[in-house]
């Protein structure tokens, strides 16, 4: 089935919340005090962390938005409790498919930690690509998110390590909560109007 993901993303004001969370993954306030610091790199590390940032987000959301939710879709009603057990199962796939991290020696507590707002992440970037009818937006939040989640990693990213303090968890959490409950009403809002265009462009009428 020829899917019409990859088209010019509409109703941009819903994409400004899902860019917020992916804006604050970028632990700022230890950035500030200094306990987030960078290494000494050069311009090819820079670009090349870029294009792994847009390499993973862009596969991923091929992948789980753009291929297994619709799929997902095909297998429940046409309606929005069958739109919404779709975002929901592909989410918790979405995190669930992170367990592979046990395989490369992380702890299974990180690994739950992981699965866990990874399936909230997966949550908010399915609603992006609803919402907007288009991938580009899922991949625009899901590469930011990894960016600024990333940036200061020692192994993968720019920096010399991830630190965190209890400021930047509070204001993560208010954030989170915020942006919760804006998706909650705009999925309780969303119109039968909306639905048969989704699955028109997906071509599941």
């Amino acid at each position: 089935t020829k899917q019409k993901i990859f088209t010019k993303p509409k109703k941009l004001t819903f994409l400004v919340p899902c860019l917020l969370v992916a804006v604050n993954n970028l632990p700022f306030i230890p950035w500030i005090n200094g306990a987030n610091k960078f290494a000494n790199i050069g311009v090819a590390e820079v670009l090349l962390f870029v294009f792994y940032c847009v390499l993973v987000g862009t596969f991923e959301e091929i992948i789980f938005r753009g291929v297994l939710f619709p799929s997902l879709l095909t297998c429940f009603e046409k309606s929005k409790k069958g739109l919404i057990k779709a975002m929901i199962i592909s989410s918790l796939i979405f995190g669930v498919a992170h367990m592979v991290n046990l395989f490369s020696g992380a702890g299974i507590v990180e690994t739950l930690l992981q699965v866990a707002y990874s399936s909230l992440i997966g949550g908010l970037c399915v609603f992006a690509f609803v919402k907007t009818t288009s991938i580009f937006s899922s991949i625009a939040v899901h590469t930011l998110y990894n960016f600024c989640g990333l940036l200061f990693n020692a192994e993968i990213g720019l920096g010399l390590g991830v630190s965190f303090d209890v400021p930047t968890i509070i204001v993560t959490i208010i954030i989170g909560v915020a942006v919760g409950f804006f998706v909650l009403f705009s999925l309780k809002n969303y119109s039968d109007r909306e639905i048969d265009y989704l699955y028109k462009m997906l071509e599941y009428s």
